[in-house]
């Protein structure tokens, strides 16, 4: 699925999702973004809004998806029942964009190793990022203003390691 700059993608009120299992290429542009909102947020279109945390579902990417690339993006008012971005096991590029009011975490990394840059996380009742002991990301140059829980949240769990030998 590839979206065009400018584009705005509303989701109606409840558990809607979007399920990656092919590829998603939104690349926008710094003048002309890809909003991924509710139905209740026209102000994208110049209309009025009334949106709250949470009011959608999640853009879902899993085992199947391949290259995906979210640039210049705003992902608005997700997280109903999960996260507004879950990313499981797939490849993710996500850069210079908002991820905002979400009622979960901002985003959630199951097993994968996504590139994350020049990312803001604001308003989420949930942490910026979330992830599991499996999780490899590389996140740099990312911010996270007024988030409820923490920047990161890293599940627990026993990490392994290699034994350690110290001298003095």
């Amino acid at each position: 699925l590839t979206v065009q700059p400018g584009t705005v993608v509303q989701f109606n009120y409840g558990d809607i999702n979007l399920t990656v299992d092919g590829t998603l290429n939104a690349s926008g542009t710094a003048g002309s973004p890809i909003i991924f909102t509710s139905s209740f947020d026209n102000s994208p279109t110049g209309g009025s809004n009334t949106a709250g945390n949470g009011y959608w579902g999640s853009i879902q990417f899993g085992g199947t998806s391949t290259a995906n690339v979210m640039d210049h993006v705003e992902v608005r008012y997700g997280g109903w029942s999960l996260d507004s971005i879950v990313d499981t096991t797939a490849p993710l590029t996500l850069t210079n964009s908002v991820i905002r009011n979400s009622y979960r975490n901002g985003l959630r990394i199951v097993a994968a190793s996504p590139t994350v840059t020049g990312v803001t996380f604001q308003n989420n009742l949930g942490a910026a990022v979330s992830m599991d002991l499996a999780a490899q990301p590389v996140i740099t140059s990312a911010t996270a203003t007024n988030i409820a829980l923490n920047g990161a949240r890293l599940d627990g769990g026993t990490i392994e390691c290699e034994p350690v030998s110290l001298t003095r």
